[in-house]
C-alpha cells in the first residue's frame, strides 16, 4: 500500500478528531490502567471498577466517558449496572493505518 492510499484509508477510518480522543486517552496513565482492567476482565461493572482507584466516581466515569468517545469501549446495561468492553478491532484501522505508516517511515529512514 503506498503513502497515498495510507492516507486515504486514514481518513476514512479514523479523522484527526478520533485519533486526537485516542491519543489523549492513552496519555493518561490512570485510563490507561482502566483499559487493562477491562482486557483483563471483560464485562466488569463500573461499579467495581471505581472501587479499586482513589480517585472519585466521577473522575473514573469521564475517563471512560472519554474511552467510549474514542471508540475504544463499549457499555452494556442490565438494569443500573453497566459492564464495560473493549471494543473488538477498535484500534486495527490505527494500527494498520497511521502507525503502519509512522513505523514504515521511521525503518526505510535508518537503513
Amino acid at each position: 500500500m503506498g503513502l497515498a492510499e495510507t492516507e486515504v484509508t486514514i481518513s476514512q477510518e479514523y479523522d484527526n478528531s478520533s485519533l486526537n480522543k485516542i491519543f489523549s486517552a492513552f496519555a493518561d496513565r490512570v485510563t490507561r490502567e482502566l483499559l487493562d482492567i477491562i482486557l483483563e476482565e471483560p464485562g466488569i461493572t463500573t461499579g467495581v471498577l471505581c472501587e479499586r482507584f482513589p480517585v472519585s466516581r466521577f473522575s473514573i466515569m469521564r475517563r471512560l466517558n472519554n474511552l467510549e468517545e474514542a471508540g475504544l469501549l463499549e457499555r452494556f446495561s442490565e438494569g443500573k449496572t453497566q459492564r464495560l468492553y473493549i471494543k473488538n478491532g477498535a484500534l486495527k484501522p490505527l494500527i494498520n493505518g497511521w502507525l503502519h505508516r509512522v513505523l514504515s517511515k521511521n525503518e526505510s529512514s535508518q537503513q
